[in-house]
């Protein structure tokens, strides 16, 4: 998952992570990663040509600057396109993460009124095509596939390789034991729902625990100094003008 990947550096990326990079962030053509590696080298040949440039500009620079120059550009150049398919990716994820409390609700709501885990899918891609339309979309395509003969399993397995969130991946898990235990799909979202909305008011009161320890840094740096300058500040003056005085 992306999760794995952001801890190696960006630039040490596989073809395969690259390829998942890709999808994540919702490049999912066969030859999305063949145009990525072309990118890559268009970016370094015009990287090289901007440096010969500059070398051209600036005759008399010494050699190491030189060696600068050309490791600046080619560096730039190859660092580039990872650093940005990389902010695209967590941008995508981090919109399918912010609208999936939205779609889970509901879900839920969808399924205990009676419709099937499909029609109640296609009718949460329906009604968050506005407000949340990448999430809409993945979800419209979970249910094409299925139409066009894929099972549910394996479409819900897609849609949690295409995301790379771990919030999908838990409801897939949770929908297929649902499935093969024959539980009713709608109490089992009940449940994950009930589950997933304390998991986030965990997270939610852990931020909030760390924000005290986060404020100190910003009190010590700007507003402990102003602090300071106002309380000590006049005594100060009066102390440097009695001394004056005296010498």
């Amino acid at each position: 998952g992306i999760g794995e990947m952001a801890k190696k550096p960006f630039f040490n990326l596989s073809n395969y992570q690259t390829k998942r990079l890709l999808i994540h962030a919702g490049f999912h053509s066969q030859n999305a990663l063949a145009v990525f590696n072309a990118s890559r080298l268009l970016l370094i040949l015009l990287g090289t040509i901007i440096a010969i440039a500059l070398l051209n500009i600036f005759p008399n620079i010494s050699g190491i600057w030189t060696i600068y120059i050309f490791c600046l550009c080619l560096g730039g150049a190859f660092i580039t396109p990872s650093t940005v398919l990389q902010s695209l990716a967590n941008r995508r994820m981090r919109q399918l993460r912010v609208g999936f409390p939205d779609a889970l609700d509901l879900l839920v709501v969808c399924c205990e009124a009676g419709l099937g885990l499909m029609a109640a899918m296609q009718r949460v891609a329906r009604e968050l095509a506005f407000s949340h339309p990448k999430l809409a979309s993945e979800l419209e395509l979970v249910c094409s596939k299925t139409r066009a003969g894929l099972t549910i399993k394996v479409a819900l397995q897609e849609f949690t390789d295409r995301t790379g969130l771990e919030d999908i991946k838990g409801l897939n898990s949770a929908i297929s034991q649902s499935m093969r235990l024959g539980t009713g799909i709608a109490e089992t979202l009940r449940v994950f729902s009930d589950e997933y909305r304390d998991k986030r008011l965990q997270a939610a009161e852990e931020q909030a625990a760390k924000l005290a320890v986060k404020m100190i840094f910003p009190m010590m740096c700007c507003i402990w100094p102003s602090f300071f300058i106002v309380a000590v500040g006049p005594a100060v003056l009066k102390v440097m003008k009695v001394w004056g005085q005296a010498f």
